[in-house]
């Protein structure tokens, strides 16, 4: 179920509010700011980014989003690529089973029909 737009704005906007204070705030702020997907969380760190005056905002957003989410970017994808090792292995394990299910059937069949 999707979260309501103003809910989402409040959380965001507590977490923008926690990032300013000291390092137990800033965590708690980036955990809130974490809840959602990668363009909020690169929203909110644009605005802490121009709220403290840093010169360096790209760096600062590259640092504080697009490494993270590069990182979660790469494991979704293992595990992605994992899945599908196993669906293709689990197809083929129900292919040959079929196969030796229809080869027992006709061994069947033929020794019916012989006897």
């Amino acid at each position: 179920m999707a979260e309501n737009p103003l809910v989402t704005l409040a959380r965001l906007l507590g977490g923008v509010v926690l990032m300013q204070g000291n390092l137990g705030h800033q965590v708690l702020g980036q955990l809130l700011v974490m809840n959602t997907n990668e363009v909020a969380m690169l929203a909110a760190t644009a605005v802490v980014t121009a709220a403290s005056g840093q010169r360096s905002a790209v760096g600062e957003i590259a640092v504080r989003t697009v490494a993270p989410a590069l990182a979660v970017r790469a494991i979704l994808n293992k595990q992605e690529a994992r899945v599908e090792r196993k669906t293709l292995r689990l197809e083929e394990r129900e292919r040959a089973f079929a196969e030796r299910r229809a080869r027992f059937r006709r061994r069947r069949r033929a020794r019916q029909g012989i006897l």
